[in-house]
């Protein structure tokens, strides 16, 4: 199938953020040749439906991949241009000087000849009447940053009585949104409480809880060695007690690694997925490479050293360069909690993973986030992984990733307010999904 490229840009006297508050929102009417344009979201896709003047035609639209920090999002058309293969958008823009903004906007069309012709041309004139209209707007100097303010509530403190026994924080959500379920996973340094912000964000939205994994907190450790599938059956097991039908997982590091794992294994229960400080862990690693990282990390135990004993050199590593003493002085005790057997535990799992994640069976929409200062998972892996990601589910739903400022590793302790204005944006889209959509209760 003969394939044409569209490639349209403008310079503004502009900074980035300014452009992107206008042209950033994938459903508006700001270009001068739509009559309307609303949303309309299917399937956990997000649509836009919109009009043309003097044009009979519904076009319909799905955003595939979106990021606000790099201002940057792609599209895909589904209905209105008739006689066409396929037809993929992109609209990004690029700081070329301070104060000085180049948007792009390019379309990738797939059609016979001499259709292709007639559809490229008037792609063309459309794309550049849009972006000549930005020609002779206004924009600020400076753009509201509109942060979620959350006000932390308790959360109760709750057991599942099984073996091994499973320790939890929990807080209810709104009425009406009861077979939800939100659920956070920390990494090998953290627990539970590390998610106390972002459990009081989500409660708005649906029910949240925040797990110790095995052997944190209250949690056990178990009498044998943890795999991967061991927590995915822990989750289901919170999720069948709960009554959990949509269920959202949000993991950081080591739990970002089992989400994202449970989301391959596990996908027809997944309503959404959130991961920040990496996703893949060691599943795409060379034995070789598995082998040299937990020697590394395991060295300290093997010298008869508990975690408390090289805490210090772990915040120090995993802190951003804005976090404060009271921010470190959380990660720290939280790390020095961990015994010997469970930091041992975790590395063995994290290094022996069952199998090379294979993104094409990611089955809801994805949310990536990393921090600006992430030595772990730094934002360049993490946004190739989004883009591979996108490439692997070819579209099937959108994948949004994030670069949150002034963040290290751990984004949600050191930066909650940006992290919970990404998380909770997230979560507004998906607690409003149409009640038709196909996704299986949770203990099937």
């Amino acid at each position: 199938m003969p394939v044409e490229k569209i490639d349209c840009q403008v310079d503004l006297a502009a900074s980035p953020a300014a452009v992107w508050d206008l042209v950033g929102h994938f459903v508006d009417d700001w270009h001068p040749s739509v009559a309307w344009c609303r949303p309309d979201n299917q399937d956990g896709r997000i649509l836009r439906r919109f009009a043309l003047h003097d044009d009979d035609t519904e076009y319909l639209e799905q955003l595939t991949y979106y990021s606000a920090s790099d201002f940057t999002f792609r599209y895909r058309c589904l209905q209105g241009i008739s006689g066409i293969d396929t037809y993929d958008g992109h609209c990004w823009l690029t700081e070329i000087d301070a104060g000085q903004t180049r948007v792009h906007w390019q379309a990738r069309v797939s059609a016979p000849s001499p259709r292709l012709q007639v559809v490229v041309a008037a792609s063309q004139s459309l794309l550049q009447q849009g972006l000549d209209h930005l020609v002779g707007l206004n924009f600020p100097d400076t753009v509201a940053s509109n942060l979620i303010d959350v006000e932390i509530r308790p959360a109760r403190v709750e057991q599942l009585r099984r073996t091994p026994k499973l320790s939890y924080r929990y807080l209810a959500g709104p009425s009406g949104m009861d077979d939800w379920l939100c659920l956070f996973l920390h990494g090998i340094g953290g627990k539970a409480d590390n998610w106390s912000s972002q459990v009081s964000l989500a409660a708005r939205y649906m029910p949240a809880a925040a797990m110790d994994l095995r052997g944190y907190g209250e949690s056990e450790l178990g009498t044998e060695p943890t795999r991967v599938d061991d927590y995915c059956n822990d989750i289901r097991a919170l999720c069948r007690h709960l009554g959990t039908r949509y269920l959202v997982l949000v993991g950081l590091s080591y739990g970002s690694w089992i989400s994202t794992y449970y989301a391959l294994h596990h996908g027809n229960h997944l309503a959404g997925l959130v991961v920040s400080g990496g996703c893949t862990g060691m599943s795409e690693a060379t034995p070789g490479e598995r082998d040299a990282f937990l020697q590394v990390r395991q060295q300290p135990l093997d010298e008869g050293r508990i975690p408390a004993d090289f805490a210090p050199i772990v915040v120090e590593k995993i802190s951003g360069p804005e976090a404060t003493s009271e921010q470190r002085q959380q990660l720290l005790s939280s790390m020095a909690a961990i015994s010997a057997a469970t930091y041992g535990d975790a590395l063995a799992c994290f290094c022996q993973p069952p199998d090379v994640f294979d993104f094409s069976r990611l089955a809801c929409p994805v949310l990536l986030m990393t921090g600006e200062h992430d030595r772990l998972a730094p934002p360049e892996e993490l946004r190739q992984v989004s883009h591979r990601m996108v490439h692997s589910m070819n579209g099937a739903v959108d994948v949004r990733f994030e670069v949150i400022k002034g963040a290290g590793h751990v984004v949600n302790v050191e930066q909650p307010a940006r992290f919970n204005t990404a998380l909770g944006e997230f979560l507004t889209r998906l607690s409003i999904r149409c009640a038709t959509e196909t996704v299986q209760h949770v203990t099937a």
